[in-house]
């Protein structure tokens, strides 16, 4: 597998929890992730992805704000645009299989489990950053 170059990467987090948001960003930027931006709200993380090319996003599924995280994923994956195919990671408590599947169904590509482990959140975002390029399937069967 081809190695990251971790400080030309580019994160969105969209968590309406600002605990959560400064917990994910620091730890992030201090694995040497380039640049972080962080909002709590999903009208703010859309025009910022309309106007920045962003190698990944992290979304909460418990953020309560705006229809919460998977309806944001669902906005998201429905936009005809290049950012439709932004490789998501969305972040669940521990044990929820229902918000898994709708993940799944709705087009998310990995997922972080709360309580958060710093090296399985590190290899899950390089992970979606090396993968930008591939696009979730959309068949339905």
């Amino acid at each position: 597998m081809a190695a990251l170059d971790r400080k030309a990467t580019h994160l969105l987090i969209l968590d309406d929890d600002s605990d959560s948001r400064f917990f994910l960003r620091s730890n992030l930027v201090r694995a040497g992730f380039g640049e972080v931006h962080t909002t709590g709200d999903p009208h703010t993380a859309m025009t910022y992805l309309q106007k920045h090319k962003v190698s990944a996003v992290l979304v909460s599924s418990e953020s309560k704000s705006a229809g919460g995280g998977l309806a944001f994923v669902k906005e998201l994956r429905g936009k005809a645009s290049p950012n439709a195919t932004i490789p998501i990671l969305l972040v669940v408590p521990s044990g929820d299989a229902n918000i898994l599947q709708q993940g799944i169904h709705d087009g998310v590509n990995d997922f972080v489990v709360r309580p958060i482990s710093l090296s399985g959140l590190l290899k899950r975002v390089e992970k979606a950053c090396l993968n930008r390029s591939i696009t979730p399937s959309r068949e339905v069967l």
